[in-house]
């Protein structure tokens, strides 16, 4: 029985001493793993009020950035959930002010977004140059074209004036993505080519032919954040046709999950330099040439 009981503590022992390695290795590896730059983050209102999700715990700034460190999510670039559900001009400004706001307190780790609605052209266009003027956003979007009552085509005049006001200001423009003859529209446009053009979270069923669209435009970045890119292949796919320089890490934080998205970079058959472009490198190097700089994370 006493050597019965012995080999039973040693096995346990052993156990409890590769757990701790394991745990050890693991921990390391996490503490070793570069920082995120997430360019497709939405806050909520300042009163909770309005979110992005299914369910919103994260209702506060205050839990949107303790979640965001749980995730290693170290910089980032944030829009106002206000703005993006904005029925009204009046919405969307009120939201990139709460942005505004915010970016200028965690001056260290956000850049804020300006987020206009294109059927209100004669507003977005002048909120544009305001949030860029006064503001010192860099960033347009992430805009949307399926949200009530609007439904309406990137095709469409109002967009591609949006896009000329973006280009003419040096800016970003942010996209939820839509179908490949809507981004070949939008390419038509004057200074479409001389912009930083970024397409959220490609869609299920045509996500081949968007990225064999956006492979033609060099100027184009493929967000992964959320939906098909988060499948199996996916982000490897994309690195090999458009090049992992042109690929950008963002979660659409707070409808999806930075720890998600982070994981399945981290986990993609890609090399460790390629993944670091996605992780950060490609974020920090386009807000640096949009002339937004932030200190090392």
């Amino acid at each position: 029985m006493r050597s019965l009981s012995r080999r039973r503590w040693l096995l346990g022992a052993g156990t409890a001493a590769m757990g701790a390695v394991v745990w050890a290795r693991n921990r390391a590896e996490r503490l070793s793993a570069p920082a995120v730059f997430d360019v497709h983050l939405h806050m909520p209102s300042e009163n909770g009020g309005i979110f992005q999700g299914l369910y919103g715990p994260t209702r506060t700034m205050e839990d949107f950035v303790r979640y965001l460190d749980r995730c290693g999510v170290a910089r980032g670039i944030i829009s106002s959930a206000q703005s993006v559900w904005a029925t009204s001009p009046e919405e969307f400004r009120a939201g990139n002010r709460e942005v505004a706001r915010w970016a200028e307190k965690y001056s260290h780790r956000f850049a804020g977004a300006c987020v206009v609605h294109p059927v209100y052209i004669e507003e977005a266009l002048r909120e544009i140059e305001e949030c860029h003027r006064q503001f010192d956003m860099v960033w347009v979007g992430e805009i949307i074209n399926y949200h009530r009552p609007y439904g309406w085509s990137y095709s469409i005049r109002q967009m591609q004036q949006v896009l000329e006001q973006v280009s003419r200001l040096k800016m970003a423009l942010h996209i939820h993505t839509s179908e490949p003859q809507e981004i070949r529209a939008l390419a038509e446009a004057p200074g479409f080519e001389a912009t930083p053009v970024v397409w959220a979270h490609l869609k299920d069923g045509t996500f081949y032919e968007e990225v064999d669209v956006l492979r033609r435009y060099p100027n184009t970045y493929l967000d992964v954040a959320a939906g098909v890119n988060l499948a199996m292949g996916s982000i490897e796919y994309a690195v090999k046709h458009l090049g992992s320089r042109r690929v950008l890490f963002g979660s659409d934080f707070t409808v999806a999950d930075p720890c998600v998205t982070r994981t399945r970079v981290e986990h993609a058959y890609l090399t460790a330099e390629e993944k670091q472009d996605i992780l950060s490198r490609n974020a920090y190097q386009l807000l640096a040439r949009l002339g937004k700089t932030f200190p090392a994370a």
